[in-house]
């Protein structure tokens, strides 16, 4: 090992515990972040891996059993909770004795203990790299699809603030709502999309050149389609 390698071995943590929900409705999110963890610490070489990693369930326990469970079996480094309940009632208990990387954030307004890092990806942080990529690729006018509501609004605004400050230009913004029937009519207008008869070539809007949408995966997977459908 060099120099460098060497004080960074020295200074990795020798026991993490990762708190994840595996069962119930985070299940999913908890089972990817083990195992994109794990696969990771596999692909690390062997002199820079913690000597010990505990995995620990917090579905049916208190966060703050959980978290005094992974001080009491060792751990110098705690990656979790996942759920934003649940790094409040960790940020509110005084117990933070140990660098510990939560897997969501605090309200705005809550003040984070000195050893409590948050990490996360939000809709709004996603919707801003989105507009990132689609610039860095070329996109200079954009449509935006996402759902009615206080969520949708949101998102959207995040990406048409970003891809504005990169210089893009929107041309449009759809915000859908109701049946399935609704909402493809609600694009057909918004598409300008219109064919005389099965004869003539179908015509839609120009004024673009990137669509982002933010959607559910139900709704994403009906949109989608109707995107090709009308041109």
């Amino acid at each position: 090992l060099s120099d460098a390698d060497s004080s960074a071995a020295a200074a990795a943590p020798k026991q993490i515990a990762l708190l994840l929900p595996l069962q119930g409705s985070y299940a999913n999110v908890a089972r990817a972040v083990r195992d994109g963890f794990l696969a990771a610490y596999n692909a690390a070489p062997a002199a820079m891996r913690p000597a010990h990693i505990d995995v620990i369930d917090t579905s049916h326990q208190n966060i703050l059993t959980a978290y005094q469970q992974a001080l009491a079996q060792g751990a110098d480094f705690v990656i979790g909770p996942l759920t934003k309940a649940d790094v409040q009632t960790i940020a509110n208990s005084n117990n933070v004795s140990v660098p510990t990387l939560a897997l969501n954030y605090l309200d705005i307004n809550q003040t984070a203990p000195a050893q409590l890092y948050q990490f996360g990806l939000s809709p709004l942080d996603e919707a801003r790299q989105a507009a990132a990529l689609a610039r860095q690729q070329g996109g200079q006018s954009a449509l935006i699809i996402a759902p009615a509501g206080s969520w949708g609004t949101g998102v959207a605004q995040a990406f048409q603030d970003q891809w504005q400050a990169l210089g893009g230009t929107v041309a449009g913004r759809l915000f859908f709502s109701g049946s399935a029937e609704t909402i493809s009519a609600q694009l057909r207008n918004f598409l300008h999309y219109n064919q005389v008869d099965k004869t003539t070539t179908p015509t839609r809007r120009q004024d673009f050149d990137s669509i982002f949408l933010a959607a559910a995966p139900a709704a994403a997977r009906q949109i989608k389609p109707l995107l090709k459908y009308f041109y």
